[in-house]
């Protein structure tokens, strides 16, 4: 009977976390995790394990510490905020 109730525990919880990670990012994941990126960013010259990192693996590593499927949010970052977006895959600048 114990097998049972924890069979259908685990079964609901995995559930769960199936349904989660279908969400589509929102705007307040963006502002988030543009954030936190902000701050890793500024830490990287004090912590060795950030300092040899891309912006865009810093980028990538705020998605995930953030619990956000970063593809999506990506997506959302190039059109809503294109420079940054730029700045992130290394794409230089447009020259005026």
């Amino acid at each position: 009977m114990n097998i049972r109730l924890l069979l259908i525990s685990l079964l609901s919880l995995l559930s769960i976390l199936l349904i989660g990670c279908k969400a589509r990012p929102e705007e307040s994941d963006l502002v988030r995790v543009k954030e936190h990126f902000l701050q890793m960013r500024f830490q990287a010259a004090f912590r060795p394990e950030l300092q040899s990192k891309s912006d865009l693996e810093l980028f990538l590593l705020s998605c995930e510490q953030n619990r956000v499927r970063c593809d999506p949010l990506l997506e959302m970052l190039k059109e809503k905020d294109r420079p940054f977006y730029d700045a992130l895959k290394g794409v230089p600048a447009a020259k005026k």
